[in-house]
């Protein structure tokens, strides 16, 4: 199950908010609803960036990963 099976809203890449890493990948998301109207009772909380490695390893970010450099450090990831 993905994601957005998990919270049960379809979700979205925030426009202009992937970002190349030296190790990796950081994608931030909304959901799609949101990104579409800018309506705030449709934004997600409480989530950080996702982070995929070049090796393939995914790691999520929480409330307390404000950017994919606390990601990489809270998982002991080089930055």
């Amino acid at each position: 199950m993905g994601k957005a099976g998990e919270i049960g809203v379809a979700l979205a890449a925030v426009p202009n908010g992937t970002q190349r890493l030296d190790n990796g990948w950081a994608f931030h998301y909304q959901s799609r609803s949101y990104v579409k109207t800018r309506a705030f009772s449709e934004m997600l909380a409480g989530h950080g960036p996702v982070v995929v490695l070049d090796n393939g390893r995914v790691l999520e970010g929480c409330s307390l990963d404000r950017t994919p450099s606390d990601v990489l450090q809270r998982y002991g990831e080089p930055t």
